[in-house]
């Protein structure tokens, strides 16, 4: 991730997203369609990856939505469409490597709330914020 256009674009994206995710508890379709055309922009005149990383990219996204399709949207199809941008601009393995950071923060913040305030393993959670998090973490190192 050589490119600080890339790293602003993302964390304009996910402060988007974790806004209305946080305030709605919704990912809207048109703000991540209108930052896929711009991650696609920014890729295609900037970016130093080729054609198949960015493809490959995507991948990750792939995955997300078909979990979310077989857990009956424990994690959101939204979310796999964060996942889609991050991966156009991130690329496979960096990106898989957020989703994993991303999953083990939601679950360092979920079990106080469980034990502490008696808050159900079923309780919902917005997403995005964590993977804002772990993408801010994941570029200072």
């Amino acid at each position: 991730m050589s490119n600080y256009i890339e790293v602003l674009v993302i964390i304009l994206f996910l402060l988007v997203c974790s806004y209305y995710d946080i305030k709605e508890r919704v990912v809207y379709t048109n703000i991540c369609v209108a930052f896929f055309i711009l991650a696609i922009i920014v890729e295609l005149l900037l970016g130093d990856k080729g054609i198949l990383v960015i493809l490959y990219g995507i991948l990750p996204a792939i995955f997300i939505f078909i979990v979310s399709i077989i857990s009956n949207e424990s994690i959101g199809k939204g979310d796999a469409f964060i996942f889609l941008i991050v991966g156009i601009m991130l690329g496979c393995i960096d990106t898989l490597i957020i989703f994993v950071m991303s999953l083990l923060i939601i679950v360092m913040y979920s079990i106080p709330l469980i034990v502490f305030k008696h808050r159900s393993i079923k309780t919902s959670l917005p997403f995005s914020p964590f993977v804002l998090t772990s993408f801010i973490v994941f570029s200072l190192f």
